[in-house]
């Protein structure tokens, strides 16, 4: 659970231990940090609120893509961002489209690793009221630990997969062909 004042008294300690002066700029510093933490690192909602269910179109596959979102390391407490692609095979039926956006930046909330949001994502859509037959998530992301710490590699770009479920080989490559650039990552 978010703790708006431990929050503070963190940022004020992390003032303190790099030699932040406390002056016109810097004397509201550990409320505004705090106040943005509500927004990056509370999840106010269960995941299952953002389930919302239609009667199946069709038989064929349902894709997204470009859903950004943006998280930070668990190792390094430092942001890594990026956009989200996400194909389910429906079963009976189908879920809101805004609903797979809803769900990407609910998991990215908080301190994890890229490869746990993938699976995070996957796992609960597949194990979901939706039901669907299979789902494949797909995320590329820029870490800044590797940005501006570490290695400094600016410009370097991070894909992960997870497949839950059934997923023919000749959908998963039409999913392939649709967030672009397969052959890039050897799949």
């Amino acid at each position: 659970m978010y703790n708006f004042e431990k929050m503070k008294e963190a940022t004020q300690l992390m003032m303190e231990a790099v030699g932040v002066q406390n002056d016109e700029h810097s004397k509201e510093t550990p409320d505004r940090v705090a106040k943005m933490g509500e927004i990056l690192y509370q999840t106010d909602k269960d995941p299952k609120d953002y389930i919302k269910l239609f009667p199946k179109g069709s038989q064929e596959v349902v894709m997204q893509k470009e859903i950004p979102f943006y998280s930070f390391c668990a190792h390094h407490h430092l942001p890594f961002y990026g956009k989200a692609a996400i194909m389910y095979a429906p079963n009976e039926t189908n879920i809101g489209l805004s609903k797979l956006a809803r769900i990407t930046r609910h998991f990215s909330k908080g301190f994890t690793t890229q490869e746990q949001l993938t699976k995070d994502v996957a796992e609960f859509i597949y194990s979901s009221e939706l039901k669907p037959k299979g789902v494949v998530v797909i995320i590329d992301s820029t870490h800044t630990c590797m940005t501006i710490r570490g290695v400094r590699a600016p410009g370097v770009q991070t894909r992960t997969k997870e497949v839950q479920g059934e997923i023919n080989p000749e959908t998963l490559n039409q999913f392939w062909l649709y967030v672009g650039n397969p052959s890039s990552f050897g799949y």
